[in-house]
């Protein structure tokens, strides 16, 4: 059966996504992005929750990537698979600060504020008003208390950057997949009209 690549990424980092969604349509493979799943109307959870669904997660790890609510969801939503590091693949943005311990403490900071921050707010209010709040606050709550784990899990992952996988015609997550050689070559051919290798001076 045809594999599939979930592309999971903040919508801060488009262009990113953008170019990787290019890079890999000419393997074959069926590539899952929002702007072309979610139809009009149609529930953006129940696209995100379909991440479990797919062979492989391409993540592009970010600053805006870790303080969105709705990737952190689609994280969570992975993380219920009992072999979901198999289908990792992280790409970290260049400038991404996850590795050390104080770097990833800064994260959980964020994410412990962002739920005080809700739940003094909810206080104020009756809450049968405002059940689906309560159940925002309830989601945030579960990624201050899954981040740290996803981040180390991250971390400890051997996994390069954007800008040094564009420096390997992305071989590394190629062979990882399974990629054939001839279907590399297709690929490079694509790259080389689409994709400026040289950046501008």
């Amino acid at each position: 059966m045809r594999q599939t690549l979930f592309i999971s990424y903040s919508w801060a980092d488009t262009n990113t996504a953008d170019k990787i969604d290019t890079i890999f349509q000419p393997t074959g493979i069926f590539i899952k992005r929002d702007i072309r799943e979610i139809k009009f109307k149609g529930s953006i959870k129940n696209y995100m929750s379909e991440i479990r669904e797919t062979d492989f997660v391409l993540i592009l790890i970010s600053d805006s990537f870790i303080k969105s609510s709705n990737c952190m969801f689609e994280m969570l939503e992975l993380l219920k698979e009992k072999d979901y590091q198999k289908k990792v693949l992280p790409v970290l943005i260049d400038g991404t600060k996850i590795f050390k311990p104080l770097e990833r403490i800064e994260y959980i900071k964020y994410w412990t504020e962002k739920f005080i921050e809700l739940e003094t707010e909810l206080k104020a209010v009756n809450t049968t008003d405002v059940i689906e709040l309560y159940k925002e606050l309830k989601h945030i709550e579960n990624i201050k208390g899954s981040i740290d784990e996803f981040l180390s899990i991250i971390s400890d992952e051997n996994f390069l950057s954007f800008s040094k996988l564009i420096e390997q015609k992305f071989k590394p997550i190629f062979d990882y997949i399974g990629i054939s050689d001839r279907l590399l070559l297709k690929s490079y051919s694509h790259w080389a009209v689409s994709i400026p290798w040289k950046k501008e001076k």
